[in-house]
């Protein structure tokens, strides 16, 4: 099933403890100075699914990898805590190099 919104939010609260996917998020991230957008691919392992039912997501991520290879970061989660907004942006943002804070000038 597709699926496709306008907020972080919603993404968040569509994954359940009993379902599996991968989803791709724009996360536009920056200081006062430059905004740029940033995309996750979030791999989501519902924390109600088996063993077996997460060794069979292992073949379809690899095509998933190629498909959305444009991303800055990979996130596996299983409980929605692990998709904190604020702490995935702060990630980015580390992760990305110069960030120059507030202006002051």
């Amino acid at each position: 099933m597709a699926k496709k919104g306008k907020q972080f939010s919603q993404l968040v609260s569509a994954l359940q403890p009993d379902s599996m996917c991968f989803a791709y998020a724009k996360l536009n991230i920056g200081d006062d100075v430059t905004r740029k957008d940033k995309f996750i691919l979030i791999v989501w392992v519902g924390s109600e699914i088996s063993a077996v039912k997460k060794g069979r997501m292992m073949g379809p991520r690899a095509t998933i990898d190629e498909i959305f290879s444009q991303r800055a970061k990979v996130v596996e989660a299983s409980e929605p805590e692990e998709l904190d907004k604020a702490a995935l942006i702060s990630d980015l943002i580390k992760a990305g190099g110069a960030d120059y804070g507030s202006s002051t000038s």
